[in-house]
């Protein structure tokens, strides 16, 4: 039987706090390297609480659910965050070889107010530069009704988010209107969510 799902907590699978730097030609690649490193952080800090044995990039990102921007900061050349690194934990356990016990839950904190999610929904972010996507997640973040923003996966163009709304996506849609974002339903059928500044979606 696997251990259950550990709610966020600053140990256990799910790591809080994880500090990333990286440097690199351009702000994208730099980002990239940040997020690598801060997984590898990230599992260290796991390792180091349940006796795991070393891992490779590609195992550990195996291992990841998600992560979670707390701040960041970037430059050209460099990038500088704090994250929340979520780990699967059955996943993990797979690779230990054993069942693990989950660190004491505690309440999870969402961003943006004191209501948990009513919901969770999967959108594509389209951007033209990381300025634009920074403004993006900032807008969604600054939406009342937007809980949270897990990013899934994120390349040069477009991020793959999970996004904790506390009322239904088509009302946050409207809402998000009034800050600048369109987010939608693609046009054809199998089409997801997508969101974007007024003019990408």
């Amino acid at each position: 039987m696997a251990a259950p799902q550990a709610e966020a907590t600053q140990g256990g699978f799910n790591q809080r706090g994880v500090v990333a730097e990286a440097t690199a030609d351009d702000a994208v690649a730099a980002r990239e390297r940040g997020m690598i490193a801060a997984q590898r952080n990230a599992y260290t800090r796991l390792a180091s609480e349940m006796g795991l044995p070393t891992a490779s990039d590609r195992q550990i990102e195996a291992m990841v659910d998600s992560v979670v921007v707390e701040e960041e900061r970037t430059t050209r050349t460099t990038y500088t965050g704090r994250l929340t690194v979520n780990f699967n934990p059955e996943r993990v356990q797979a690779f230990a070889g054993r069942r693990l016990a989950a660190a004491p839950a505690t309440a999870p904190r969402p961003q943006g107010g004191s209501q948990i999610p009513a919901t969770y929904l999967e959108v594509t972010a389209r951007y033209a530069s990381l300025a634009e996507w920074l403004d993006v997640r900032r807008r969604l973040l600054a939406s009342g009704n937007v809980a949270q923003v897990d990013v899934l996966a994120i390349s040069t163009d477009q991020a793959r988010l999970r996004l904790g709304l506390r009322a239904p996506a088509a009302q946050v849609a409207t809402e998000l209107m009034a800050s600048g974002l369109r987010m939608a339903q693609g046009a054809r059928p199998g089409e997801g969510w997508r969101v974007g500044l007024a003019g990408r979606v």
